[in-house]
């Protein structure tokens, strides 16, 4: 288990907190104590003033979820390559569909991709063919993987907050891109796109 040692603080009230030059702090065996008896601070104040005593003791080092969360999700374009050799090699591969929270970080991805770039196809295309390798896996045309990820989308209100930071030279790159280009990664065009590869 990792974890520093405790120090015991003796704080003064209020918060303003002094340090002066003649002060006695005192640091014995992890205790540190911050002394107002010091004629600097002045009778009314050490009258006025409360001590208390606060243990600080930093906890167990933990993976956060959202670690998790990230590392699903990059792996979840990682294995893109991967699918793609198996099923080459004549090898039959597992989907599975995501935690919510996963597609809600590729979501947030991908607007601050499109903030950044204008448009970012990459993100949709990547998308597509891991639908299209689940379906050609399977069978049957599905495009399960940008469902969810519009799902996300569209909880999360992230069109608005996408069109709320557009770029005056942005502008007409986003509009061709989501008049021409868009709709393919939507149903049914994009069912329609795996079942003619299929």
């Amino acid at each position: 288990m990792f974890r520093f040692n405790c120090f015991i603080i003796s704080i003064l009230l209020p918060a303003t907190l002094l340090a002066a030059p003649n002060s006695r702090n005192s640091l014995q065996s992890g205790e540190i104590i911050l002394d107002a008896d010091d004629e600097h601070y002045g009778e009314n104040y050490i009258n006025n003033t409360q001590q208390g005593f606060l243990e600080l003791e930093n906890e167990e080092k933990k993976e956060l979820p959202y670690n998790t969360i990230q590392k699903t999700a990059i792996i979840y374009f990682q294995d893109l390559s991967k699918k793609t050799n198996s099923l080459l090699n004549g090898t039959s591969i597992t989907s599975s569909e995501l935690d919510p929270k996963v597609m809600e970080y590729i979501s947030a991805s991908y607007l601050l991709c499109s903030i950044k770039k204008g448009v970012c196809p990459e993100f949709l295309d990547a998308a597509f063919e891991i639908d299209f390798l689940n379906s050609l896996n399977s069978g049957n045309a599905s495009c399960g993987g940008l469902k969810s990820f519009w799902t996300s989308w569209n909880a999360l209100d992230m069109q608005k907050k996408l069109d709320h930071q557009a770029k005056i030279n942005q502008i007409n790159l986003r509009s061709e891109f989501k008049k021409n280009t868009l709709p393919k990664y939507n149903s049914p065009q994009c069912e329609e796109r795996i079942n003619q590869l299929l």
